[in-house]
């Protein structure tokens, strides 16, 4: 019968790899690994003597995340073991971790084991040498502070010299115990504004006009060593509220759709608004073409993106479905509103249109014994861009159940034929086929969604 000894090791952070040391007598063992239940690993057979192991292999990085092992030392006719060291790599975000300061620390230590002796040791390198940098001093926004716009810069005196870092903290606590989204707490090195003393707020819309926030900042030398927070000061933004009640209404008798929404009542009063649509369901709001992280389908893992202003109004409904609507016929509307200075607002929640919708105009009159096509136009969606678990792989960025269109001609004359897939009506009629002819073509989007169209048409 083999004789084994069995560890159970657990961690609340993810394991990602580690180290194993064996000393063992001369009888040959073996070692093995087991992660949160799995199936055991054999790491090597036929050990004695001092053993050293490499373990990140056992960890791949495109596997389920792991928070618990087991190690296993097997051998057939037994073995001696002298010492055992086992090291994990763990996985964390480092602001989120205590730390030990400068006076007295409390450390409290638990275990399952019977065992009435426990002695833990601290370690620590003493480095007078080393001088943590002063605090920052805010610059702009100045102290209380009414700042034009929803996306200011926080500028600050750069205290940390070469190779430093930052990390700035803003939220509605006075005392920043929390900030107001995982946005609004950041380390410089990890944005655009890398090895400068300031930052941007990314995107208009994350901030609410005439609210109070506060922020602070620390900086962090070359060598690693943070300094202490500088004071915290407050600012106000001062922009148009998000437009609300964004919401498309359809008059199915003339095949139009108008949007409506409704002025904010809290931020600077809007003087004019602007339209934006796309047929991507959440999109970004932009007067440019942009990229985005799109998975392993598009060329780099990016894909462009058109600008989607549509147009600019100063009324509070606009048509942007139907025939003769030149810059529309989108799947989903967002609006945002810009005050007599020239501010925009965030962009407001997004309204959908009926999907699929057939858009075009149908013929009315065609002439025998010559050959028209009509291409349909339809607004569909093509999805949402979204983060999926694939098989083993984790974070799989893709946009995702996008309308997979289906024309079918109901009823018509034998001359048409109607393309299925991409909805291109050919029209052949002979000069006996000179009469009127009632024509129906279906519309499917594959997730319970259609359109039907039924025209009269005159040949001759």
């Amino acid at each position: 019968m083999a004789d084994a000894l069995t560890w159970h090791l657990q961690a609340p952070y993810v394991m990602v790899g580690g180290h194993l040391e064996l000393s063992l007598g001369k009888t040959s063992a073996s070692a093995l690994l087991g992660r949160d239940g799995d199936r055991w690993i054999e790491l090597a057979g036929n050990l004695t003597g001092d053993v050293s192991l490499d373990l990140d292999e056992c960890f791949p990085h495109d596997s389920p995340a792991t928070y618990a092992v087991r190690l296993r030392v097997v051998s057939e006719n037994g073995f001696a073991l002298y010492n055992m060291r086992m090291e994990l790599t763990l996985q964390m975000a480092p602001l989120s971790l205590p730390a030990l300061r400068l006076g007295d620390n409390a450390v409290t230590y638990t275990d399952e084991s019977q065992r009435r002796h426990v002695e833990l040791t601290h370690a620590w390198c003493e480095r007078d040498g080393l001088v943590a940098p002063i605090a920052p001093e805010p610059e702009a926004p100045s102290d209380g502070a009414r700042e034009a716009g929803t996306a200011p810069t926080l500028s600050w005196s750069d205290t940390c010299g070469s190779g430093g870092d930052y990390h700035v903290r803003v939220g509605t606590d006075p005392s920043l115990r929390w900030v107001l989204s995982p946005v609004f707490e950041k380390l410089i090195s990890q944005t655009p504004s890398k090895g400068q003393a300031h930052w941007t707020v990314p995107e208009a819309g994350l901030l609410n006009p005439d609210t109070i926030y506060f922020w602070k900042v620390r900086a962090r030398s070359a060598d690693g060593l943070w300094g202490p927070w500088s004071r915290t000061t407050s600012f106000q933004a001062i922009a148009p509220g998000v437009p609300l009640d964004v919401d498309l209404e359809m008059d199915w008798d003339v095949r139009q759709g108008t949007l409506h929404w409704q002025p904010n009542p809290n931020g600077q009063p809007p003087v004019r608004y602007e339209i934006y649509g796309s047929d991507e369901r959440g999109f970004t709001v932009s007067r440019q073409a942009y990229s985005i992280s799109a998975g392993e389908s598009e060329v780099d893992g990016t894909r462009v993106m058109p600008a989607n202003l549509l147009h600019t109004t100063e009324d509070t409904t606009a048509v942007v479905v139907g025939r003769t609507v030149e810059t529309g016929n989108r799947a989903f509307y967002r609006v945002v509103a810009i005050d007599a200075d020239g501010v925009r607002s965030g962009p407001s929640d997004y309204a959908e249109a009926p999907r699929p919708f057939v858009v075009t105009s149908p013929p009315q009159r065609i002439p025998p014994g010559a050959t028209t096509t009509v291409a349909l136009q339809v607004i569909r969606s093509i999805g949402d861009l979204r983060s999926e678990s694939d098989g083993p792989r984790r974070c799989n960025m893709a946009i995702r159940d996008g309308g997979e269109i289906t024309f079918l001609l109901d009823e018509g004359p034998d001359f048409i034929e109607l393309d299925s897939c991409t909805g291109l009506l050919t029209l052949r009629p002979e000069p006996h086929h000179s009469s009127t002819h009632t024509v129906t073509v279906r519309v499917k989007n594959g997730q319970g969604g259609g359109d039907v169209i039924g025209f009269d048409l005159v040949v001759g």
